[in-house]
């Protein structure tokens, strides 16, 4: 029996210096999700750059989005400043044929109703006519043709040569104005102080 202790002593020592097979799948299992917090951490943090480059991706296209609105707005209105600019020398050269047929009477009224609609369109469109005749002139709204001697104040505006418009509360095309320069000073009248020879 002595040899059959021996060989169960052996046994025992082989078995105690070798893991058990239940100690070794735990730490099969250890490594397998000690990789798999290692993997999930790795693919959190992909998600989140990820998800930050969404956003910010988000945020462009939605800035790119607004400011070709803008764009496409500006040139709208460009366009339309452009033919209401033409469209006030069409105006303009109604206003002559106007005031200068007399001759016949329906070819008149005709040239009447034309200019009727145009007005009609231009006010739809929100072209105002600037009111500045008899008013101190302004630079922003008019631009000064001539100076003349008047009985009016000095700075009002005494004649209106080309009307003025805005659209939409904008100049686009400034009245252009003669300017009083007041009365006339009488030259023989004498500035108290002066000295006669």
């Amino acid at each position: 029996m002595s040899e059959e202790k021996k060989k169960a002593e052996k046994m025992e020592k082989v078995s105690s210096s070798e893991p058990s097979a239940q100690e070794t799948e735990s730490q099969e299992a250890e490594a397998v999700v000690a990789a798999a917090e290692a993997k999930a951490a790795e693919l959190s943090t992909q998600m989140k750059e990820l998800e930050d480059r969404y956003l910010r991706l988000a945020a462009e296209f939605d800035n790119f989005r607004k400011r070709t609105a803008r764009d496409f707005q500006a040139v709208v209105k460009s366009a339309n400043e452009r033919l209401i600019l033409e469209l006030l020398d069409l105006r303009d050269n109604f206003e002559r044929a106007l005031s200068n047929s007399t001759h016949n009477e329906s070819f008149r009224r005709g040239v009447e109703l034309i200019a009727g609609q145009l007005d009609a369109i231009l006010k739809k469109e929100g072209v105002e006519e600037l009111r500045v005749d008899g008013r101190p002139f302004d630079p922003s709204t008019s631009e000064a043709i001539a100076h003349l001697e008047s009985e009016r104040p000095e700075g009002e505006v005494v004649q209106v040569l080309t009307k003025g418009y805005s659209l939409g509360g904008r100049v686009v095309r400034p009245a252009r104005v003669t300017v009083s320069k007041g009365k006339t000073k009488n030259e023989t009248n004498e500035e108290p102080g002066d000295i006669q020879k």
